[in-house]
């Protein structure tokens, strides 16, 4: 349930799409440092990222068992 902390990648992306945010991503690595550096977490924000994350299983394995299923009735 912590929330992640690092660089914005295309399969971040794709995974925030199905479960919501779920951390703090950055573009460069001196953005990263810029942020440990400032110490300004939203807690409100940090708390709907670990409920993000909390519901994502079960978001990920309903998305998978309707491919599946649909796999399945082709």
């Amino acid at each position: 349930g912590t929330p992640i902390i690092g660089l914005r990648t295309d399969f971040g992306e794709e995974l925030a799409e199905i479960i919501g945010p779920f951390g703090y991503f950055f573009d460069k690595h001196d953005e990263v440092l810029r942020f440990f550096s400032s110490s300004d977490f939203n807690p409100a924000e940090f708390d709907q990222f670990r409920s993000n994350l909390a519901a994502g299983y079960e978001k990920i394995v309903a998305l998978n068992q309707t491919q599946f299923d649909d796999v399945l009735s082709s």
